[in-house]
């Protein structure tokens, strides 16, 4: 094993953002998609699970945009005749073949395997480098994306459907963590526990056990991944944990944590900064 004076240090990031809706987590990518040259970046790749760039689409400099490419993965439903869950379209035909590579989640793998449309090709995910930056926003969206896909393709119910979905965020993460590029997850918080508990029925209205309940402003905060196993083992994956909050109406990074809301980052950094250019900051440090 190398000494630690030894090993070379990383200039990869590989961050994950929380934060609540409407805080800027996406609209923090403005001013780095405006300065991505300074960093060494040639474009940026985003893997749009929630709709939700047009905020990027609007402000990124003309020049900048050239280079800053978004794919959005969104699964259409449709409303149930007999008042139960809306259900994907397409998923209650019988002939699922069609329907499979359609759907939000295939689609999304389909593009890690070759990031290619009718108007480029960036090729396989496994081969980008440092020149790239890619954002997977949100971890909610793909979450939703995977539970459609094991709900409409694997026939699964939401108990099994869960655990399924659940493997597949576990995965994803994973192998986006292990790319040669510069990797940021943003993701909405779920808080758990802070409720108390409550007793509960099994599935199989036999036995009962108690189960702790969340808050909605209470407990632990942790990324909004799928079930309650998950949530906090996805900040394993990173050394970087930041959070985008507002105070008042001002919008601002925090880089340290709390009790309620770990946070992690290897560098020296202000405990609060700017969300307009705190991923610039951040970047600037990082390759000093």
């Amino acid at each position: 094993m190398p000494r630690a004076s030894e090993m070379k240090q990383t200039r990869l990031l590989k961050m994950i953002g929380v934060g609540n809706p409407s805080t800027g987590k996406t609209g923090s990518l403005v001013q780095l998609a405006n300065q991505m040259s300074d960093f060494n970046i040639k474009r940026i790749i985003v893997a749009d699970w929630d709709d939700g760039t047009e905020v990027l689409i609007r402000h990124i400099k003309p020049e900048a945009a050239q280079e800053v490419y978004i794919e959005t993965f969104r699964d259409q439903l449709k409303p149930q005749v007999d008042g139960s869950n809306p259900i994907v379209v397409g998923s209650d035909t019988g002939d699922l073949s069609g329907l499979k590579m359609k759907m939000a989640w295939a689609r999304g793998m389909q593009m890690m395997n070759n990031w290619k449309t009718k108007d480029y090709d960036l090729g396989r995910a496994l081969n980008w480098g440092p020149e790239t930056l890619f954002v997977c926003d949100t971890l909610t969206g793909m979450g939703d994306a995977g539970m459609n896909f094991a709900n409409a393709i694997l026939k699964k119910d939401d108990w099994t459907g869960t655990g399924s979905a659940m493997g597949f965020q576990d995965k994803f993460v994973q192998m986006c963590q292990g790319l040669g590029c510069h990797f940021i997850l943003f993701c909405h918080i779920r808080y758990m526990g802070g409720g108390g508990v409550i007793s509960v029925v099994d599935k199989d209205k036999i036995h009962s056990h108690t189960k702790e309940v969340d808050s909605n402003v209470d407990g632990t905060a942790y990324p909004s991944a799928l079930g309650r196993i998950l949530p906090p083992q996805i900040a394993r994956h990173f050394n970087t944990q930041l959070s985008w909050e507002l105070k008042g109406t001002k919008r601002v990074v925090m880089t340290k944590g709390s009790e309620k809301l770990p946070l992690k980052i290897p560098m020296n950094l202000p405990s609060e900064l700017p969300q307009e250019t705190a991923l610039v900051t951040v970047f600037k440090e990082l390759l000093k």
